[in-house]
């Protein structure tokens, strides 16, 4: 039998069969004009994951409720699924990742309503995979957005050169002016960073998560200022679920909802103080 919606985020997702790739992972580009355009942040500031899986947990009612919407029991894991394209992680992430995210995100509104948008197309030609936008009566306001991409896309190695502590921010910045792309982002990770730059500044968020179904990382661009003289670069989160992890409420959906949480708190929508415990 299936968890409740409250259990899912104590468990990992589903190892769903990805298709086999040749190498470590697979290499991406684009050809965008409108990402090829961005200027690629030098660097990202390390942020730990449990600043928003702790968002989750302090929403979530400390013991599983007897009744109400948290108490359904999520999608039957379909055997048909394949990972072999980007659609067929967006397919199993509305099943089994957003579907439980958003029953739980939608109880802590107080008012108005918070769609998921898909293949929406914003200032700029910038289109995003699936965009959150708080709506109430005839005003909207965009939220956050979620990029998602194929299995092996989100590789470490090309972020780890670009991760840096905040009092090595400004030198950090400086080193990347001498580099080829002025930025320590390398391979994947150069494309992902412009593409997360390119939906802040043209959905205006602060807030961009990337998943792959095995790496999901978080790119907060909140005051991101990079030509002040103690630059503010993106700070990031990168995140991988384990057994470990899981059993402590540190799941990809707890940490979508906290990223959620924290995305609609920094656009001032109201949200109750935690969801019924009853």
């Amino acid at each position: 039998m299936p968890p409740t919606i409250y259990e899912s985020f104590w468990q990992s997702l589903d190892g769903l069969p990805p298709a086999p790739i040749q190498g470590a992972y697979r290499t991406i580009s684009s050809s965008a004009d409108s990402t090829k355009a961005i200027d690629t942040p030098s660097a990202w500031l390390f942020q730990k994951f449990t600043d928003l899986t702790g968002i989750a947990r302090a929403k979530l009612p400390s013991s599983p409720p007897k009744t109400g919407t948290l108490q359904d029991r999520m999608p039957q894991i379909e055997q048909t699924h394949f990972l072999n394209t980007e659609a067929d992680v967006l397919r199993a992430s509305f099943l089994y990742l957003l579907h439980p995210v958003h029953v739980a995100v939608s109880e802590l509104l107080e008012t108005g309503t918070l769609d998921c948008k898909g293949e929406q197309t914003a200032t700029g030609g910038c289109r995003t995979d699936i965009r959150w936008v708080y709506r109430k009566g005839g005003q909207t306001t965009d939220i956050a957005v979620l990029e998602l991409k194929n299995t092996n896309v989100i590789y470490w190695e090309d972020f780890k050169e670009a991760m840096v502590a905040p009092e090595t921010a400004e030198k950090k910045r400086d080193s990347a002016y001498g580099r080829d792309n002025q930025t320590f982002f390398y391979g994947n990770a150069y494309w992902l960073s412009k593409q997360a730059k390119k939906y802040a500044e043209n959905v205006d968020v602060e807030d961009v998560a990337i998943f792959d179904w095995g790496v999901m990382f978080i790119f907060d661009f909140s005051g991101m200022d990079e030509d002040k003289q103690y630059p503010t670069i993106p700070k990031g989160i990168w995140f991988e679920e384990t057994s470990k992890s899981s059993d402590k409420g540190d799941t990809f959906r707890s940490l979508l909802f906290g990223f959620l949480i924290r995305a609609l708190t920094r656009k001032n929508i109201p949200l109750s103080i935690q969801l019924p415990a009853v």
